[in-house]
């Protein structure tokens, strides 16, 4: 798991064009603590997985209009794709 520590590291992945997964939370936040466990080991080598903590990075949080947590962004190609926020589980974003 790679964790977001500069605001502009999202974007660089994202620009990239390889799929990534960017789940934003804060240490605070169980159900965040929760999918943060459970979508690793969903990952396939295909998907890059980022987390982003909100307290630490709130300039991502807002510049991607997360408003809530958990929220999860898919970005394929570099465009965003879907969005979860709220009670989801990662099986959820599997199926999705």
């Amino acid at each position: 798991m790679s964790h977001i520590s500069q605001p502009a590291s999202l974007d660089v992945v994202v620009a990239s064009g390889r799929v990534v997964l960017a789940l934003f939370s804060a240490k605070w936040c169980t159900a965040g603590k929760v999918l943060d466990t459970q979508i690793q080991p969903l990952l396939s080598t295909e998907v890059m997985y980022k987390y982003i903590d909100v307290d630490l990075d709130p300039y991502t949080a807002d510049y991607h209009k997360v408003v809530s947590l958990p929220t999860a962004l898919l970005f394929v190609s570099g465009e965003q794709q879907a969005k979860m926020h709220g009670s989801f589980s990662a099986k959820d974003l599997v199926c999705e």
